[in-house]
Order: structure tokens, then C-alpha cells, then sequence
């Protein structure tokens, strides 16, 4: 398994590991948080967490792909969300996040964003990231904004939820020689 890790100002942002199931039951148990999210239903139970990210960190692991990370706080140690890359294709991967609630518009996200960006384009030499989210999500269209992310336009009717209607997603997405140019005008 990869032991990689980042830290930011705030983050320590290293590999989800099964014992972080008590912690993340406030992230992927929480119906807001979920909204937009393709799994059938909130986690809830502890023991149902456990059985999830046993199953991601195998599958993860067998397929060769980079770890699921968690994003656990400098300052208290607490668990407060995950982020991956996946849909990995031509040097290019999709990025995707959850926040706990209660950290929601506080600039997490989007310090995490930054560094998985940073690790994307160093280590994995991506060409291209993308992210994708609900329209009605404006805190992800900013961390987005905030990170350079260019929006691309909207896949109408392309994902079903289970309230089993078709969803809208925006597409955005960063390249690497964007990237660049935004460190070097930094």
C-alpha cells in the first residue's frame, strides 16, 4: 500500500485506513454531504463503514491505483473528510472530495484541492484533472474557482441518484501547463 502523505497548513492528508471508520460515519452518514454522491444511501453504522472502506482499500490496492486519503486536522487529529483521484485515463483523472458538515466554508477543501493538484501533476504526471459536481453545489464550484479550474459546461440528465432521477454534473477541469502558470505568477 502507499504510504504517501501530504501536509498542508492545516491538513495532514495521508491514506484512509480502516480504523477511520468512527470518524468518517459524520462524513459519509450525513445525508447533505451525500447529496450528489452515487451511493445508495448514507453509511451509518459503524460496522457497515468498516465493511466500505475495507472493500475500497482492497479493490483500490488490487487495481494498483493511489489510496483513498483521508483529511485529518493538524491541530485536534480529527478525521474531517476524504479525497481521491479516480477515473484515471490518458494521463488524466477525475478528483473527488467529501467534507464533514461541520467544516463546510472554511477553506479545507480547497487546501486540500491544492495539494492533491500539486501531488497529480509532481508525482502521477498527470496532463489534466477534472472535478465534477451537482450545479446547485456553489462551495465546490468555488473551490473549483479558487484553484484554477476551468468549468468546461454541464452533462445534462447523466447521473442517477437514488432518488432515482437523472442529475445534471458540471465538468471542470485543470491542466498541467495552467497549473504552472498559476505557480509561477504566485
Amino acid at each position: 500500500m502507499c504510504t504517501y502523505e501530504m501536509k498542508t497548513r492545516r491538513l495532514y492528508i495521508r491514506p484512509m485506513e480502516i480504523e477511520d471508520s468512527v470518524e468518517l460515519i459524520q462524513v459519509y452518514g450525513d445525508e447533505d454531504v451525500m447529496l450528489g454522491n452515487a451511493m445508495d444511501a448514507p453509511l451509518t453504522h459503524v460496522d457497515d463503514m468498516m465493511a466500505y472502506l475495507q472493500e475500497m482499500i482492497q479493490t483500490r490496492q488490487r487495481l494498483h491505483l493511489p489510496p483513498v486519503y483521508v483529511l485529518e486536522r493538524l491541530d485536534s487529529g480529527f478525521v474531517i473528510g476524504t479525497i481521491q483521484f479516480s477515473h484515471f485515463y490518458q494521463n488524466n483523472a477525475e478528483l473527488g472530495f467529501l467534507l464533514s458538515k461541520s467544516h463546510w466554508n472554511q477553506g479545507y477543501m480547497s487546501e486540500a484541492v491544492q495539494a492533491m493538484i500539486e501531488d497529480g501533476f509532481q508525482r502521477y504526471g498527470l496532463h489534466r484533472i477534472e472535478i465534477q459536481y451537482d450545479p446547485q453545489n456553489i462551495a465546490c464550484a468555488h473551490v473549483c474557482q479558487k484553484n484554477g479550474f476551468v468549468k468546461e459546461g454541464t452533462l445534462r440528465s447523466v447521473l442517477r441518484l437514488n432518488d432515482e432521477r437523472y442529475h445534471d454534473l458540471v465538468i471542470c477541469s485543470i491542466l498541467k501547463e495552467e497549473y504552472e502558470q498559476r505557480r509561477e505568477s504566485i
